[in-house]
């Protein structure tokens, strides 16, 4: 090889070489910067993970403070009442990480000088593995954005973050959960109100249904239900009055003027006395007793409104709840004295009773005008519906196997102020004695099916005769 070539492999090797250490160089580099870093300096006093926490003890000169968590749910040892799930997530989140911002160097003996001495407050962490966490919490450091913390066993005090330790020092209020009505509406099974000396009941029948029981007996709207559950359930206390009241006429409750009652699937209840208005608030507020937690509360009166509508507000407006035009498999119609006329539906569209596609979209209006039927009004007078002899039938076959009926009778105009007229049908559903009003919607685009229906016959009749010898 001659000497040239190995000079220039020579060179290349050093150059290769050099790279190398100089990239090690700059990372050796990079790693002693961070050791020497502030961050890197600080000390870890604690390191867990969130959910692992199962117990908090708090000792103040006030009283203690002994939080659980029993079956994923958190409580407070000695009292009716929750404890705040906003304080037992901060708990967590300030301490499963938390490191000092400095070290106290040659601390003074007197650890009352920062405030961790006889009457500081002492804080105990239960870990889901048996370990348990002990920290004394002390003052404010001389700036003010600092506390003094000392973890036992042991004498170290550091300087953590403010926000790691101030909110101990809160009222014991602070960690009462002022959401006290804390259920799942899609829990519930049934509410009972008396509200203004009006009683209203409702059941839930299915997954989508409810049923009304008092005053009167009907189909309920699943939204009612939901708002009525919906309001108790977001219920929050503008202050804690007392626990165990002695004399609850005080407050207007003996007896009280309004009483909600909900009932849980799993037979639990959740029940709620309103007594008197407390005069000067705005919005308007009134005390409130917990039966379950014996405990007197400020409410805002607004949760009542959704007990005060008129009964008929509450009437199940969605005929067929869970169901639309997608969910349909096919779909037969009748019209005065004609024959059946039964679609199918295909994942590219509708088809005739030959199998032939269905052009444009009023399959598809009639399905969707039938599945999400809604209810306008609920006559008195049904003596002329006409369904004695009905205009029309539409029977939908949905994917699930259910079917369901409508039979439509005759229709009425109803004139509005601003001139408008509005068509409205009678209907009966499922062949059930109810009867009710709903747009005229539906009887418009089955007049359209069959007028369509009838112009594809007429055609095919033509073509038949074109190819006729």
């Amino acid at each position: 090889m001659p000497w040239w070539r190995r000079f220039k492999g020579a060179i290349l090797t050093g150059l290769a070489l050099a790279i190398v250490a100089t990239v090690l160089n700059v990372i050796q580099r990079r790693e002693e910067a961070a050791l020497r870093s502030p961050e890197a300096l600080k000390p870890v006093i604690y390191r867990f993970e969130k959910d692992d926490m199962m117990a908090v003890r708090i000792e103040r000169p006030d009283g203690v403070l002994d939080m659980r968590k029993v079956d994923g749910e958190w409580e407070m040892a000695g009292v009716p009442w929750r404890p705040a799930r906003s304080m037992t997530r901060r708990v967590a989140h300030q301490l499963h990480d938390l490191t000092a911002r400095a070290e106290i160097v040659d601390p003074n003996p007197d650890r009352s000088v920062y405030g961790l001495g006889e009457q500081a407050i002492r804080v105990g962490i239960a870990l889901r593995d048996g370990s348990t966490l002990n920290f004394v919490v002390g003052d404010p450091n001389p700036t003010g954005v600092s506390y003094y913390v000392m973890p036992e066993p042991g004498d170290r005090v550091f300087v953590v973050k403010k926000s790691a330790m101030d909110f101990y020092r809160l009222d014991l209020e602070s960690f009462r959960e002022n959401r006290f009505a804390t259920f799942d509406s899609e829990d519930a099974t049934t509410v009972r109100a008396t509200v203004d000396g009006r009683t209203i009941a409702v059941e839930r029948t299915g997954e989508l249904t409810w049923r009304m029981t008092e005053p009167v007996v009907m189909d309920a709207s699943r939204q009612e239900a939901r708002t009525m559950l919906g309001r108790v359930a977001a219920l929050t206390a503008a202050a804690f009055v007392e626990d165990h009241p002695a004399d609850k006429a005080r407050y207007g409750l003996d007896p009280a003027a309004h009483r909600i009652e909900v009932r849980l699937a799993t037979g639990a209840t959740f029940t709620l006395e309103m007594g008197s208005e407390i005069p000067d608030t705005d919005p308007p507020q009134s005390y409130a007793y917990c039966v379950e937690d014996d405990a007197v509360y400020v409410v805002r009166n607004g949760l009542l409104d959704a007990y005060r509508k008129p009964i008929d507000d509450y009437r199940n407006e969605v005929v067929f709840p869970g169901r639309h035009e997608w969910n349909l498999a096919s779909m037969t119609v009748w019209k005065g004295s004609s024959d059946a006329l039964t679609l199918r539906r295909t994942s590219d569209g509708w088809r005739w009773p030959d199998d032939q596609a269905v052009p444009g979209q009023t399959p598809k209006r009639v399905a969707g005008s039938a599945a999400d039927l809604r209810v306008v009004a609920w006559p008195t007078d049904v003596t002329a519906s006409g369904l004695d002899v009905p205009a029309a039938i539409v029977e939908l076959a949905f994917e699930d196997g259910a079917v369901e009926r409508i039979e439509l009778g005759h229709t009425v105009s109803e004139s509005h102020a601003e001139g408008r007229d509005e068509v409205r049908q009678y209907v009966r559903v499922g062949g059930k004695p109810d009867v009710f009003l709903v747009g005229g919607t539906l009887g418009d685009v089955i007049d359209d099916l069959f007028r369509e229906f009838g112009r594809k016959e007429e055609r095919q009749a033509e073509r038949r005769l074109d190819l006729a010898p």
